[in-house]
């Protein structure tokens, strides 16, 4: 081999090493970089007329396990998804209140039924009178305050999703541009790992907002989708997400849809037809920011409803099984929806009574209701109009119940058999109807 040859054949050993080496050093810098992927170099014999002629470096790869990389994309999103949520809970429970407290919603429900207990005892004592009526008063305060709250948090979750889009709209395009940057450079130089490892931190950073899917192309390129298949990111167009917040929210508030739109890169107009997207996330930020304001939030919503309404019923059905003094002229029930054709489904007996001012009877009648199952309450209304004799009239018009005292100096009343009380669902006929 004559000296020049060799000396070619060692400079390429220098050459191929010192390559190395920068890669090396490039590794230990990036140690401590989040996303960044340690570099290997792959070296190949140089071979000339069949013998060894010195080495050279094919390719400068990513060392990565794609199952591991994509494994953790998943565990990304599942992870931004409980912490979102995880937020959104801490500031319902602090409206809630500590259980502990003794200005919470159980505490205050818990001192209205004892007010509610005392003033049983003693209903002519105008302090526990009071007291009760305030106690009320700071419990459908409580009540009204975390209803708000929690509209308010559906509200703030809808605004966070608006306020992430243009974040995940840029780290999409930015992906599309580095797939034609790592392409370009596996072309041009065969080291795209510097690009490669840009594009893994913007995968990472979209991962957080949406779970995400990666197809691997052989010129090194990457398309995104999401887990359902919306396509985000190909080597010819990218995606972008839209959405409007509707501002302040209450339970009627009805929430537009997040909408994906394909976009020409050259031209940067739209192409093709609008998709809603709700559906289509399973995981990451927007996922726990959706859940939250459509699910969660609303169940809690529900439950409190729920609970008030049968507060509110509780109450209602001690004050129908008690008779004020001195007694209204009128009473007017709530709309129960019912026709007056339809069966009465009641149990037991109902009193009626017509009292004058000083509490003195002047006619009474009682309904018994199993004597009489197959009766309408138009026959019920009937049957107490024609017991009472004029003193009194029972009405039931538009699902509404009506009793009022002909005189109008005297009060009526409507009381339980204490033997045989009516009964219809739990309530009796008063609480039904009132």
């Amino acid at each position: 081999m004559a000296l020049n040859g060799i000396i070619s054949t060692s400079l390429t050993g220098l050459t191929a090493s010192q390559e190395a080496l920068r890669v090396t050093s490039d590794n230990i810098a990036n140690v401590n970089t989040p996303n960044y992927a340690r570099q290997a170099v792959r070296q190949q014999a140089v071979l000339a007329g069949g013998k060894s002629n010195g080495v050279d470096i094919q390719a400068i790869e990513r060392v990565v396990d794609r199952f591991l990389e994509r494994a953790a994309l998943s565990s990304t999103s599942d992870a931004d998804r409980a912490e979102i949520m995880n937020l959104l809970h801490d500031r319902l429970q602090a409206a809630l209140g500590r259980p502990d407290s003794g200005s919470n919603l159980s505490a205050r429900m818990n001192t209205l039924f004892e007010s509610l207990g005392s003033l049983a005892l003693n209903p002519a004592d105008a302090v526990t009178r009071q007291q009760f009526l305030g106690d009320l008063g700071a419990y459908t305060k409580e009540i009204s305050r975390i209803a708000s709250v929690i509209q308010e948090l559906r509200g703030d979750a809808s605004t966070e999703i608006e306020a992430r889009l243009p974040e995940i709209n840029d780290t999409i395009r930015e992906i599309f541009d580095l797939n034609a940057k790592v392409i370009q450079q596996t072309v041009l130089s065969g080291e795209p790992g510097a690009a490669e490892n840009q594009r893994a931190a913007a995968l990472d950073r979209l991962a957080r907002n949406l779970d995400i899917r990666l197809i691997n192309n052989d010129d090194g390129s990457v398309d995104v989708v999401t887990t359902t298949g919306i396509l985000l990111v190909s080597r010819s167009a990218y995606a972008k997400l839209s959405y409007s917040a509707p501002g302040q929210a209450d339970a009627a508030t009805d929430f537009p849809p997040i909408e994906v739109r394909r976009i020409n890169p050259i031209s940067g107009a739209e192409t093709g037809t609008a998709r809603e997207l709700d559906g289509e996330i399973r995981s990451g930020t927007l996922r726990g920011l959706l859940d939250m304001r459509d699910k969660e939030l609303v169940d809690v919503s529900l439950a409190l409803g729920e609970l008030a309404a049968r507060v509110a019923d509780q109450i209602n059905g001690v004050h129908n099984a008690n008779v004020a003094f001195p007694p209204p002229n009128q009473l007017t029930g709530n709309v129960v929806g019912l026709a007056s054709t339809a069966p009465h489904r009641f149990t037991g007996i109902a009193e009626f009574a017509v009292v004058d001012q000083a509490g003195t009877l002047v006619a009474k009648t009682s309904y018994d209701f199993d004597a009489n199952p197959g009766a309408t309450i138009a026959d019920v209304v009937a049957a107490v109009n024609a017991g009472l004799g004029g003193a009194a009239t029972l009405s039931y018009s538009a699902g509404v119940m009506q009793f009022t005292a002909a005189n109008a100096t005297d009060g009526v009343v409507i009381a339980q058999d204490p033997t045989t009380p009516s009964d219809r669902a739990g309530r009796g006929f008063a609480h039904f109807f009132g």
